[in-house]
């Protein structure tokens, strides 16, 4: 079932080129888009969440750095006034043995000190000097009940404890109606000890708006906390409320600053130096997140916009490539039905370069595909030519040897020896062409039959050319094609002697070069002209029924048909100095 369904599916996919490159090219371009933005959008989410943290922290540390400047210069001055002669004997003096003279100096020489300190500290919102004995001073001097009869000092404040005690925010409900700095108010406590025992407190108040100012966050719902370590309350900045046992608390602790996540929350916290607070802010993971959420959203709907659009490009593509293959293969058919005209090739500039060579050789195969078929069906042709011709020259050999040695025995009687000769050089060459059947000759046979060929015309035109046949040594067993140099020495004499009456010379020479043997004619006839030479060549090299140079074509041929491209024939001629003739085969 499951190879029937791979099958089905393949020859679905490979039916074409460009079902092919759809099937690859789609999901392979999806799958890296996907990848790809799944990556990116993981590394956005990391760099995105590593901002809010560095954001967080700067934050965190900005509030810690103002809350610990400001509770540095109050601790100074609340321990300053806790070390005062003058505010020791105001909180341990007797109500009713009161030296009002030194109360008054006491009370001024405060008030000197305070407003020395709260010209430059705006951040402080009021300071207290309660003692055990009654006595409470405000340097505002706007309370509406004294501040030891407030809830949250009987609640909050150890009146055992000799060291600086941080109060969480609470309500500044004990000033005048109207008067108060602010809704709530922060405090840090001192006791007063006179030869150490508790005798009173210093007590400041701190400004929220200016010393405990939240920074703005960027994640909505976020929650901003100040903990007293110490104690485990915890102050909502955004709920303005104080609580117990928050979780979160306790963790924090044994850690100076840092930041976690925790059950789905992101939480950064810093621990002030200078007092039992620390800073903590709160960010649900998930509103993290969906911060990134919008851009999570747009990357998706482009990335289908993106898909959508490879889909119509790679059916572009496909079309773009298959129409000229189905061009090709159109071609194609029309070869397979023998029709090897030249097609031109539509649109060749906006195909692509690699099918437009492909189709470019396609052609080239194609004019030379043509080009063999003409050839073999003319060398057909030619072949059958030859043999209808040795067929009608075919006589009987027996009857012209017969005839010959008449002739001869007839110049031998009568002393006619120049007869003689010619009979025989006539009757050795009609033995070499009757008698041996093979195509192929060694050189010595092929030279004898051209020196007898050339013995007979030089009987027949006395002193109009010489001959000179040079062999080089170790060749004359070598084989070569029957009749190679006949047709060429013919020439020479028909045409290239055909205006002189003497003094004309043939030089036959027969060497071995590398691999190949040249068969070199030359003589010192009349020559021909450029054009006469190159019409010449195109003769030899042409397939038509031109008898024109038969015999240079018919060895042209036939070396070419015995050798093929181990075999060549090269012209050369100078018009009034003669023609050479280079056959060479391998």
């Amino acid at each position: 079932m499951i190879k029937s369904v791979k099958r089905k599916i393949s020859s679905l996919v490979n039916k074409n080129i460009g079902r092919k490159i759809i099937f690859m090219m789609i999901p392979s371009v999806c799958i890296i888009m996907i990848a790809t933005f799944m990556l990116i959008n993981h590394i956005y989410t990391d760099k995105y969440i590593s901002n809010i943290e560095e954001e967080s922290k700067y934050e965190t540390e900005t509030f810690k750095l103002n809350m610990d400047f400001c509770t540095g210069d109050m601790k100074v001055l609340m321990n300053a006034l806790s070390m005062s002669d003058s505010v020791k004997s105001l909180v341990t003096m007797d109500e009713d043995n009161m030296n009002y003279i030194k109360l008054l100096e006491s009370q001024r020489e405060i008030k000197r000190t305070f407003s020395s300190q709260f010209s430059m500290k705006t951040y402080i919102q009021d300071i207290f000097i309660i003692g055990k004995n009654g006595y409470e001073y405000s340097y505002l001097g706007n309370e509406q009940k004294k501040l030891v009869d407030t809830e949250w000092f009987k609640e909050k404040v150890d009146t055992t404890y000799g060291g600086f005690q941080y109060i969480m925010p609470h309500d500044a409900d004990y000033y005048t109606k109207g008067k108060s700095p602010s809704k709530s108010t922060m405090s840090i406590v001192l006791a007063i000890k006179a030869e150490n025992e508790i005798c009173g407190y210093v007590v400041c108040d701190i400004n929220m708006e200016k010393a405990a100012k939240v920074p703005k966050k960027n994640i909505e719902n976020g929650k901003t906390y100040l903990v007293n370590t110490k104690t485990g309350e915890s102050y909502n900045f955004e709920e303005e409320k104080v609580n117990s046992n928050q979780e979160f608390v306790s963790a924090i602790k044994n850690n100076d600053s840092g930041f976690w996540i925790k059950d789905g929350e992101f939480i950064v916290y810093s621990e002030m130096e200078n007092s039992a607070w620390s800073f903590v802010e709160i960010f649900k993971y998930k509103d993290i997140v969906a911060a990134a959420g919008t851009a999570k959203k747009i990357g998706i709907i482009m990335l289908m916009i993106s898909c959508g659009l490879i889909i119509i490009v790679s059916y572009i593509i496909a079309d773009f490539i298959k129409r000229p293959l189905n061009e090709l293969a159109a071609r194609m058919q029309q070869v397979g039905q023998q029709n090897f005209e030249t097609v031109p090739i539509k649109h060749k500039q906006s195909q692509p370069g690699e099918i437009v060579v492909i189709r470019n050789r396609f052609e080239e195969m194609t004019e030379q595909i043509d080009e063999l078929v003409n050839k073999v069906y003319m060398d057909e042709i030619y072949q059958k030519n030859m043999e209808y011709e040795n067929l009608v020259n075919q006589i009987n050999p027996h009857f012209i040897y017969n005839v010959l040695q008449l002739i001869q025995s007839k110049a031998v009687l009568s002393e006619n020896y120049e007869i003689d000769d010619i009979v025989v050089s006539l009757s050795r060459m009609m033995r070499y062409t009757m008698s041996n059947n093979s195509k192929m000759v060694t050189i010595k046979e092929e030279t004898d039959y051209v020196r007898n060929y050339l013995d007979l015309y030089q009987k027949r035109y006395s002193r109009k050319f010489v001959y000179e046949i040079n062999i080089e040594y170790g060749l004359l067993t070598h084989t070569v094609l029957k009749f190679m140099l006949q047709p060429i020495v013919e020439n020479c004499i028909r045409h290239g002697f055909k205006n002189v009456k003497q003094d004309g010379k043939i030089q036959i020479e027969i060497y071995k070069k590398e691999d190949f043997i040249y068969f070199k004619v030359q003589d010192n006839g009349c020559g021909m002209t450029e054009s006469e030479l190159e019409e010449l060549k195109n003769s030899i090299e042409a397939y038509n029924d031109d008898f024109k140079a038969i015999g240079l074509k018919n060895t042209y041929k036939r070396i070419k048909l015995t050798y093929g491209n181990d075999a060549d024939m090269k012209i050369y001629s100078t018009k009034e100095e003669g023609t050479t003739v280079i056959c060479s085969i391998k």
